[in-house]
């Protein structure tokens, strides 16, 4: 799982927005996906300014899911820069410099498990919080939806939402809020590169839009997919939590075969 991040004029974004209606108006991106041009107002307790209520982050009930990816994307990557090349501030001008590159150094994997046919399979938490601690404040972040929207032999478009929550350490007071949409289109160069462009649309807790923008990036792999099958997640391992959920899906024939049953079948 790779989490991306961008900078716009010192502000930190991580990906895409928390709630969304079918709007009046989009923009529609590689592999039809479209951006909402505005979204529903959260609750006022998510305004600025509010004391923010670190029980909402304790009572949300996660969920597991898999996706599908193509075999060209699994393993860890990393990249070292990104290109910033297009930006609509909703809110007024901006100083950024389209065009040239910045530090943006990322390392993140794609691939968890393979069902019986081999096809590889990455998992993803939604519906979880998770909290980043900074020198003066903490962040909070919600990933509400994931979904690969396409994949082929050559490109792969993914698409997420999002919830994030600045709050002062000293206060507990909400510094900023903003619902995030992201759609990432991932295009294959070589067995060890791919180029990934990134749009990203950020929105205010009212759900006005802030900015949008799209940055280019090189992802360079350097380790090859590993089946993390016997590996625990959230106490649970996870070719179990894989079985329910091809099971629950109607997809009992990818169920991957467990020891036992693989060393009868091959006796």
């Amino acid at each position: 799982m790779v989490t991306l991040k961008w900078v716009i004029s010192g502000l930190v974004c991580l990906s895409a927005s928390f709630a969304s209606t079918v709007p009046a108006y989009a923009e529609t991106l590689q592999g039809n996906v479209q951006l909402d041009e505005s979204l529903p107002s959260l609750d006022k307790s998510f305004a600025p300014g509010e004391i923010f209520d670190v029980a909402v982050t304790e009572s949300s009930k996660g969920a597991v899911t898999f996706y599908k990816i193509p075999t060209w994307m699994a393993g860890l990557w990393k990249s070292e820069k990104a290109r910033m090349t297009s930006l609509l501030n909703y809110q007024g001008t901006s100083n950024v410099d389209l065009g040239e590159d910045y530090i943006a150094r990322s390392v993140g994997r794609f691939g968890d498990i393979l069902d019986r046919g081999g096809q590889i399979w990455n998992l993803s938490h939604v519906n979880y919080w998770s909290k980043t601690e900074y020198a003066d404040h903490c962040g909070y972040s919600l990933l509400s939806d994931f979904a690969v929207v396409q994949f082929s032999d050559k490109t792969c478009t993914t698409s997420d939402k999002s919830l994030v929550i600045m709050v002062d350490n000293a206060t507990g007071k909400i510094i900023s809020t903003q619902q995030r949409e992201t759609v990432v289109f991932h295009q294959y160069q070589s067995p060890t590169i791919y180029k990934s462009t990134s749009t990203h649309k950020s929105f205010d807790w009212k759900g006005s839009p802030l900015c949008l923008v799209t940055n280019e990036s090189y992802e360079t792999r350097v380790a090859p997919f590993l089946n993390r099958a016997g590996e625990q997640v959230d106490g649970v391992k996870m070719s179990k939590l894989f079985a329910d959920f091809l099971r629950e899906k109607g997809l009992t024939s990818l169920v991957p075969l467990d020891a036992r049953s693989l060393d009868a079948l091959l006796r």
